[in-house]
Order: structure tokens, then sequence, then C-alpha cells
């Protein structure tokens, strides 16, 4: 069963991956690619995580319409070097994020699903 689903959010995310993730040593870094949890958008749930590979990093809130009305960072696994011992995003990414994709639809039909991103 599919479980990610990388779109222009999930890019736009990994834009600010820091150098704790940019500088891992392959196969690793190719691996470290933000997705959204593909269940929640099937099951239409309210809250869609989005993850990168080891733990949740936070979750959109959505509407019926899959308009997005809040972005929420966890910062025990974003941000803070006591979870894996890395950051996984620059600060900036918060105010950034959320000034680009709240109020926007989420794009839930043209992105890529399962394990096909990495091989393309």
């Amino acid at each position: 069963m599919e479980t990610e689903y990388r779109n222009n959010f999930t890019q736009f995310l990994d834009e600010y991956r820091t150098e704790d993730i940019m500088g891992m040593e392959s196969p690793y870094k190719e691996m470290m690619s933000t997705y959204l949890w593909y269940q929640d958008i099937v099951n239409k749930n309210e809250h869609i995580a989005f993850r990168l590979p080891g733990a949740t990093r936070g979750h959109i809130t959505v509407d019926k319409q899959y308009v997005i009305k809040d972005i929420l960072f966890y910062g025990d696994t974003c941000f803070n070097e006591k979870h894996n011992g890395i950051k996984c995003y620059k600060l900036d990414v918060v105010a950034d994020a959320t000034k680009k994709f709240r109020g926007t639809v989420l794009d839930i039909h043209n992105g890529i699903v399962g394990d096909d991103y990495l091989n393309d």
C-alpha cells in the first residue's frame, strides 16, 4: 500500500533542508525527501502529516476542499538536535511555507505517489 505522496509543497520544504540532511552519505541523502502521508489524503483527514524518513515533521490542516488553513511544524522533530542528532529544516521554513501556501489548495492530483519517485 502506498504511503508517500510528493508535490509542490513537499518540494518547497525540501529547499529548506539543513546541511545535516544534505550532508548525509548516499544512499541516505537520496531517501531524505519530504512527503505527505498518503493515507491521510485517501482517508480525507483534516490533518495531513508531512514527513522526512524517521519521523513526522508536522501536519497541514485542510478543509473539505483541501484549502490549506494552517501548517504546523513539530519543533522537536524539525529543529531540535536531540531528535536523532539532526535538525531537518532551516527555521525560516515556517514563515515562508505559511506565507506561500496558507489559503491555497493542496495539490493532491499532480504529485508522485510511492517509491517511483526515487526511480525517476
